[in-house]
């Protein structure tokens, strides 16, 4: 029996989407066919403590992301993998993409990289990584919900597969919003609508338009509350935006929730503002839990929201109308009723994590035994 030896490596173990993708491959790839290593470039986190409760081994390289680092990441990174017994070498993220690579031709180690084309821009030097690494990557695989270009300027579309998000959402669908057994933390209150937003706060997240859209809710709906949940580079900006515009009483910002099922059922209406991006991790958690979810509509090919089908998409950084649309929401209790059915029956049409992790063993199998990826279709 061929056995694969894995090395997945990811820029760090915090919270993101690409960590929490990373955690559930591990997770239920757990087979006697195929073994698991994730190695973060940096910082551990709670992925890390995740990974290693399922018993995926985690190392470390550094323990802080720093540009003197690098060079030291680089060479333990070389030495980890020379003295390593692994057939595949996983890199999630630009950074691990570009570090990750060369070491692995180096050592004549199969390249498998995820590019999470749910976003609509990438740095120019990544683009550029992609065009000069494509001669030895031998697979690219592509988690997202839109078929790449045949004409993208990278890559070649016989290199590429494409695979939809690895994402558990068995505990959403088991949420029940009538039925709310799950209480909210102390230090967050509900409102009336109570609106969620969660992601990273980074300028790619819109939130600065979601905040400068409550101040023209609030005139309307004045015990409306949002709560946005994470926390990132951005956190002090949007904090002082707040503030400027008098909404200290009505944004609530939470960096961290062990669990967000109480958000979730008692929450009234999802927000996705992100200007990058198409349907992301969060709003498929949100959908599955049957909240219907208002977006910027990004144009990307295949966008899972569909406007007034199972949510509602609005110009994009476009704040009048995205406060227009919470405020029809909150107030029209029959559309909003429809989309939330109509949201989870979507996920649950289209989204099954037994066949993404059934997709990977393939890919996994095939790049371990050097075989021809042809014969494995794309994910739709």
């Amino acid at each position: 029996m061929q056995i694969s030896n894995v090395l997945i490596i990811v820029d760090h173990l915090g919270v993101g989407g690409a960590q929490e993708h990373v955690f559930n491959l591990c997770r239920n790839l757990q087979v006697d066919d195929i073994h698991i290593t994730v190695c973060a470039l940096h910082t551990g986190g709670k992925y890390k403590d995740k990974l290693e409760s399922v018993g995926i081994p985690v190392v470390i390289l550094s323990p802080r992301r720093h540009l003197l680092f690098f060079p030291v990441i680089i060479w333990r990174l070389f030495k980890f993998t020379i003295n390593s017994e692994f057939n595949i070498i996983h890199t999630f993220l630009p950074i691990s993409f570009a570090i990750g690579t060369p070491i692995s031709r180096l050592q004549s180690i199969p390249t498998v990289h995820t590019i999470l084309t749910a976003r609509l821009a990438y740095p120019t030097w990544y683009t550029i990584l992609l065009r000069l690494y494509y001669p030895i990557i031998n697979l690219i695989l592509i988690p997202m919900f839109r078929p790449i270009p045949k004409d993208h300027p990278a890559l070649l579309r016989k290199k590429i597969k494409v695979a939809s998000v690895a994402i558990d959402l068995d505990a959403e669908f088991a949420l029940d919003s009538n039925n709310q057994h799950a209480e909210l933390p102390d230090d967050i209150s509900t409102g009336d609508p109570m609106v969620i937003s969660i992601g990273r706060l980074h300028p790619d997240k819109g939130h600065e338009f979601a905040i400068q859209a409550w101040a023209q809710v609030i005139r309307e709906m004045p015990a409306a509350k949002l709560s946005i949940v994470g926390k990132g580079k951005d956190e002090l900006r949007l904090k002082k935006l707040t503030q400027s515009l008098d909404l200290t009483d009505q944004v609530v910002f939470i960096s961290y929730l062990e669990s967000l099922a109480p958000l979730f059922q008692h929450a009234d209406i999802y927000l996705a503002p992100s200007i990058n991006e198409g349907t992301n991790l969060t709003s498929m958690q949100a959908m599955a839990a049957g909240l219907a979810v208002i977006g910027f509509n990004n144009e990307v090919d295949y966008e899972i929201i569909r406007h007034g089908q199972n949510g509602i998409l609005v110009a994009q950084k476009n704040v009048q109308e995205l406060a227009q649309a919470i405020i029809k929401l909150s107030k029209d209790k029959i559309l909003r009723s429809k989309l939330e059915h109509n949201a989870r029956q979507t996920i649950n049409q289209i989204y099954h994590l037994q066949d993404v992790i059934s997709y990977h063993q393939q890919i996994y199998t095939a790049a371990a035994k050097a075989e021809p990826l042809e014969s494995i279709l794309d994910m739709r």
